[in-house]
């Protein structure tokens, strides 16, 4: 856990929304030194400020807004340990929720890749039956023909020889 008046955060921090603000980390014992100096240095111009009169340093000085930084709200190392384990239990969760979303969907394919092979081989089957039944068809329609035409023939040359 962090403390408030901890040495290793940075006294001061410069807001880069708006760059003439300056953050002060409250508590820090360089920022509170520093404000103490500044409080018994301009007490005597603000009381003078205070009364109506104007202070004239001859330069020209620019606003700084100063600001405290509430101290930050830290997280027990127990906490940190517990949204990690959450974290990574859910993590698990989606991981698992995921593969047997994925082995769902390569079931799901398997057997429509088999269905649609199994579609194909009856389709061609039936294809390849329609075709000989109907060149068979076909076949026996010009045998008939022959035949018939044959049989004609036969008949006409009986009768000329006069059989």
């Amino acid at each position: 856990m962090r403390d408030i008046a901890d040495t290793s955060k940075p006294p001061a921090v410069i807001s880069a929304a708006e760059p003439e603000m300056i953050v002060y980390n409250e508590g820090h014992p360089v920022v509170t030194e520093a404000m103490e100096r500044a409080f018994n240095e301009l007490a005597p111009s603000a009381g003078a400020l205070r009364n109506g009169q104007k202070e004239t340093s001859g330069q020209e000085e620019k606003a700084v807004e100063l600001l405290h930084r509430q101290s930050e709200q830290t997280v027990s190392e127990e906490t940190l340990q517990k949204w990690m384990q959450t974290w990574k239990r859910d993590a698990q969760i989606r991981n698992a929720d995921v593969q047997k979303r994925d082995n769902e969907e390569n079931q799901v394919t398997e057997i429509v890749q088999s269905k649609v092979n199994e579609m194909m081989l009856k389709q061609d089957e039936e294809i390849g039956r329609i075709i000989s039944q109907n060149v068979r068809q076909q076949l026996d329609m010009m045998s008939e023909k022959v035949y018939g035409k044959l049989e004609r023939r036969m008949d006409t040359e009986k009768r000329r020889r006069g059989l």
